[in-house]
């Protein structure tokens, strides 16, 4: 893959993820491809900045280094890097889904500016899996639920910039149009033969 990883990303372009464009893309992608090892009864067990590839090309999200992976023919895995590993991982208790989920908020307190993601990172990083999420499709609702309130807002700001500018426009231009002094409508001229 001709990229570099988090951990290079985050060294080499600080300011990358600093535009939240950016950060959501990663995010969604990462989630993408966890959720696909997941639906396929896969756990990687080892995510960390160091086994995610971001490509040169689009900035896409590969995940590599599956030697840790838990599958229904290797179950006896080990491997995990303890700073990503959840507390039942270290424990050698049992592993599901909710152990990458785990590893996921842990990566999200990695990206500069991860505070908007505090909830989200707060629930996926909780000491008891069951106060976990369930499955990376609830973080990503979680992630869009967010979205309707910041549109509401910008829908909101938009309309009351687009009236004040409209009640600029027209007390403006009621104040700079001239003024016409019209004949009383009641009074009429008589021709001069009648006067």
């Amino acid at each position: 893959v001709d990229g570099e990883t988090l951990s290079q990303r985050i060294a080499s372009t600080p300011d990358y993820f600093k535009n939240r464009k950016n950060t959501d893309k990663f995010i969604r992608q990462l989630l993408d491809v966890v959720g696909y090892l997941h639906s396929h009864q896969v756990l990687h067990l080892d995510l960390k900045p160091d086994n995610i590839l971001l490509t040169r090309i689009n900035h896409d999200v590969k995940i590599i280094d599956l030697g840790c992976c838990y599958t229904d023919a290797f179950q006896d895995t080990i491997g995990h890097t303890n700073a990503f590993a959840a507390p039942e991982q270290l424990a050698g208790q049992a592993v599901d889904v909710r152990t990458d989920i785990y590893a996921i908020g842990r990566i999200l307190e990695t990206l500069p500016d991860h505070a908007i993601y505090n909830k989200v990172i707060a629930r996926c990083t909780a000491e008891c899996p069951k106060d976990r999420y369930q499955s990376v499709g609830e973080i990503l609702h979680d992630i869009d639920g967010r979205r309707p309130f910041f549109r509401y807002i910008a829908t909101v700001v938009a309309i009351v910039a687009s009236l004040t500018v409209c009640l600029v426009f027209i007390t403006h231009h009621q104040n700079s149009s001239p003024v016409k002094q019209e004949a009383p409508m009641n009074s009429v001229a008589l021709p001069k033969e009648n006067q």
